[in-house]
């Protein structure tokens, strides 16, 4: 019943185990800063977006620290003893070992791969055929994670633990395929200085393009909302216009419906906005009363100050968002 249940299930297995995470950039690599979080984070992250689950952290130098840093992020983490001593492959097999069964396929990653999209990772795990390992690939670029299905699997937990992980998975005999992916990200690394500075300006641009972002419209009401962003943009286009008919050809509006809207204001409020001159062949002329210039101009700073205070709750509650 309980391999039924994972047979469709994908899991990941992300290393972050060996000494020369620390040494290559003069920093701790799995808890470097990137675009507003850490290179694990970052990782573990999308992989989440993308439905990979579970997800399994194989430790090392500074285990103690590292699974503290992302103690709530729902990971599995398995220690590895021999960490200062052991190759990738015999830190992949620990993460195998564990992720095998529950899962009857996995993503696999070095920790310094943190860049793929979650769509790259959802694609990798629908990906189509039977080949036992796929690879995905950018601009004739191999990148991360790799998908292993279960004779990839198999492959990998019988390979020598002197072999490098990537030559021992082709020269494995397993059946190897590639992903073609628009993701450059799928294709960085972080394994000097010069690589995190540049992973660090692409995570940078993803953040800014991609960036969770509020929407925030004030309205007034009584019963029901009368005053908002658009009458107040329309009365001050009356005023820029110097008449109604403008301002409504302006903003592609009907003269009718300029005219329920200046009404509507009104009688809500029970003064004048707009002092208007009728005749002439443009319809005649209207400007903002003082009383209106001042309603308005309230109601745009309660506009500024709306959205000041609500980014600095934004900024609070989804500052691990963006």
């Amino acid at each position: 019943m309980e391999r039924e249940k994972n047979a469709g299930k994908t899991g990941a297995i992300i290393l972050a185990d060996p000494p020369s995470e620390r040494v290559e950039i003069d920093i701790f690599k799995p808890m470097a800063h990137l675009a507003g979080t850490t290179v694990i984070k970052k990782a573990i992250t999308t992989l989440r977006q993308a439905g990979i689950s579970p997800i399994v952290v194989v430790t090392g130098y500074q285990s103690d620290v590292l699974e503290k840093h992302i103690s709530h992020h729902g990971t599995i983490c398995v220690y590895n003893r021999h960490y200062a001593d052991n190759s990738r492959i015999a830190s992949l097999k620990l993460g195998l070992a564990r992720a095998k069964e529950e899962c009857a396929q996995v993503l696999c990653l070095p920790v310094d791969a943190a860049l793929f999209s979650a769509d790259t990772a959802k694609r990798l795990a629908e990906a189509a055929g039977n080949a036992d390992i796929v690879i995905p690939q950018w601009n004739g670029q191999n990148g991360f994670p790799i998908l292993m299905r279960a004779e990839g699997i198999k492959r990998s937990l019988q390979a020598s633990d002197e072999e490098d992980w990537l030559e021992a998975l082709r020269g494995s005999g397993a059946e190897i395929s590639w992903l073609l992916v628009e993701d450059k990200g799928a294709a960085l690394r972080i394994r000097n200085r010069e690589e995190y500075d540049a992973a660090v300006k692409y995570a940078k641009e993803l953040r800014d393009a991609n960036a969770l972002k509020f929407n925030l419209k004030v309205f007034l009401a009584k019963e029901e909302d009368f005053f908002g962003p658009g009458v107040a943009r329309f009365l001050l286009m009356v005023e820029e216009k110097g008449s109604m008919l403008a301002a409504c050809q302006e903003m592609n509006m009907s003269y009718s419906k300029g005219w329920k809207m200046v009404k509507a204001v009104e009688d809500e409020l029970g003064f004048p906005f707009l002092i208007r001159q009728t005749g002439g062949s443009s319809g005649g002329s209207s400007r903002l009363t003082e009383e209106g210039k001042e309603f308005i101009r309230r109601y745009q700073a309660l506009q500024r100050d709306a959205y000041r205070t609500a980014e600095a709750f934004f900024s609070l509650y989804f500052s691990d968002f963006q």
